[in-house]
């Protein structure tokens, strides 16, 4: 994703992680990602490596990757030229010339605004929230009528993810904290007579109370976090503000209404209709989208900096994810409109714990495996095993079976560890990739670092693309075999399991306990490639 310089942005849809640069961190080599260790000390996946070593002399074919997400940035120097262009439309002519549904698609296509592009969708709901003024719209609003068992699970299902839920939640624990300090307070005030006691006076007090040891512990943190007055009032003001902006948030919430997708002017419940939105691509708020496109083809034979992974591709914009939870009607179309615009390979950097409109995703992905397209989707950022939870797009059909052309990536450090923030799973993880201080364009024509399984997911993306420009005739399922097996192994290596304070070998957290790995990919598309031909050789002899 692209940000500010070094930008530290909280993406949307979970699926990236923190940017800043932390303040003593050791210094990486530019674009590290690219990098390997055989050369460079760093797991990068060796594409600078492959490209000096074993793709000179070789011819390349374009290979289209279609980046459904936030939208990207058009004008940004590393993108512009690498752009998808529908040759068969004529810009700006308000005429639907290739007859494909949509107008004046030249880039791509998004799926979030108004057929005028007057109106586009930026901020969005959660699907929690959705499903669950869908599910009391059923019942007119009255959850005491719901009897229906299903409707019933369902429902203590929605509650614990509901945005006023969550929101309540986190003002109990504001009004905790605010009236534990006020009580300690009180009770230090009385203990040394007098109001202007110091932090050390605070932190050094003596009791064996737990409710004022609690008080005791965030009184002294935020007294010693002020800056200029660092007096237990100002400390209390502070929680008396955040506590009531919490309060007045709760307010806000617990009338739940949803009244973005009338911007867009369709029923997000019926999947009938394709074609809907407009051809605008860049929002101030694309940075997602745009970092994500720069990791797979930011063009290379420029002097700037940000290098992408694959050299002879073009990437297609298809927005469809807000900053919120996206529809699944929306991605469900993406990916049709990306396979039947000749997309090769389909970036999924968003995910979300629920998914009503499933089927519309399974039906669309399986139309993507039967025009052999690859899907690389991102692990996502919320540390957890995904062998025991779910996040969805999934490999697995709701009617059976499992997606062939899917592949799912976790993020991996510099010393090829898993990155604290990544999910991870030996069955539902297939590889990591780098995900960490990713060096990547930015909207406003500017570059920065960003982390997150979202960055992991297109430097996947970017290998295979690097992989079918030299070898098209590998199949889609050829290519993620490809992927898997030439994975940098790094099974031996410990990495500590987030969140759970214990560590497991690499070998543990994906299927192939490895890192995608450019150079070692070529290499064996290379083989298979001699094999499949002296195979036709052979039979031709016969």
């Amino acid at each position: 994703m692209n940000r500010k310089i070094i930008l530290n942005v909280i993406c949307m849809m979970g699926l990236c992680s923190s940017a800043f640069a932390q303040k003593n961190k050791p210094k990486l080599p530019l674009n590290w990602h690219l990098l390997s260790k055989e050369t460079d000390s760093v797991y990068g996946v060796g594409a600078e490596r492959a490209y000096k070593e074993l793709l000179p002399g070789k011819k390349s074919k374009k290979v289209v990757v279609a980046i459904l997400d936030t939208g990207i940035d058009t004008l940004n120097d590393d993108l512009k030229n690498v752009l998808w262009t529908n040759k068969k439309e004529i810009p700006g002519n308000g005429i639907d010339d290739d007859k494909n549904g949509y107008v004046d698609d030249i880039h791509g296509w998004n799926f979030l605004g108004s057929k005028d592009g007057k109106q586009n969708i930026v901020d969005a709901s959660q699907e929690a929230d959705r499903e669950y003024l869908h599910l009391l719209k059923k019942y007119n609003n009255d959850t005491t009528k719901i009897t229906n068992s299903a409707d019933l699970a369902y429902l203590h299902q929605l509650v614990p993810k509901l945005s006023v839920t969550r929101t309540r939640t986190h003002f109990e624990l504001m009004k905790l904290i605010y009236e534990s300090v006020v009580t300690i307070d009180s009770v230090v005030k009385a203990y040394y007579g007098t109001t202007n006691f110091t932090y050390e006076q605070v932190r050094d007090y003596k009791t064996d109370d737990p409710k004022l040891k609690r008080g005791q512990a965030w009184l002294a943190m935020e007294m010693y976090n002020l800056k200029g007055d660092r007096s237990s009032a100002a400390a209390i003001q502070m929680r008396r503000e955040i506590y009531e902006s919490v309060k007045k948030r709760l307010t806000e919430v617990s009338n739940l209404e949803i009244t973005e997708r009338s911007k867009v002017g369709d029923d997000p419940n019926d999947n009938k209709d394709h074609y809907y939105g407009n051809n605008l691509l860049y929002f101030p708020e694309s940075g997602h989208g745009t970092h994500v496109a720069g990791i797979v083809g930011a063009q290379r034979n420029n002097s700037n900096d940000v290098k992408g992974i694959a050299d002879n591709v073009e990437l297609m914009t298809v927005r469809v994810v807000p900053q919120g939870d996206e529809y699944d009607k929306d991605i469900a179309n993406g990916i049709r409109y990306a396979v039947d615009n000749g997309a090769r390979i389909i970036n999924m950097s968003f995910g979300k714990p629920l998914s009503p409109g499933k089927q519309w995703i399974d039906d669309a992905m399986k139309y993507a495996e039967s025009k052999g397209v690859l899907l690389v989707h991102a692990a996502g950022n919320d540390s957890k095993n995904l062998d025991s939870i779910c996040t969805y797009p999934t490999k697995h059909l709701l009617k059976g079976g499992t997606l062939s052309n899917y592949i799912v990536v976790g993020a991996s450090t510099p010393n090829a560890i898993a990155a604290n923030f990544s999910n991870y799973g030996k069955k539902e993880v297939d590889i990591f990739a780098p995900g960490v201080n990713i060096l990547s364009t930015m909207v406003n024509n500017r570059s920065g670092e960003m982390q997150g399984t979202s960055m992991a997911a297109p430097v996947v993306s970017g290998v295979a693309a690097l992989v079918w420009e030299y070898y098209p005739t590998l199949t889609a399922a050829q290519l993620k075999e490809v992927l898997l097996k030439s994975a940098t192994d790094v099974k031996e290596i410990v990495s500590p399991v987030p969140k759970k304070r214990m560590k497991s070998k690499m070998g543990l957290l994906s299927v192939t306990g490895g890192i995608v790995n450019a150079y070692n990919a070529i290499k064996l598309a290379e083989e298979m490639s001699k094999a499949s031909n002296s195979s036709k050789v052979k039979t031709t002899k016969k």
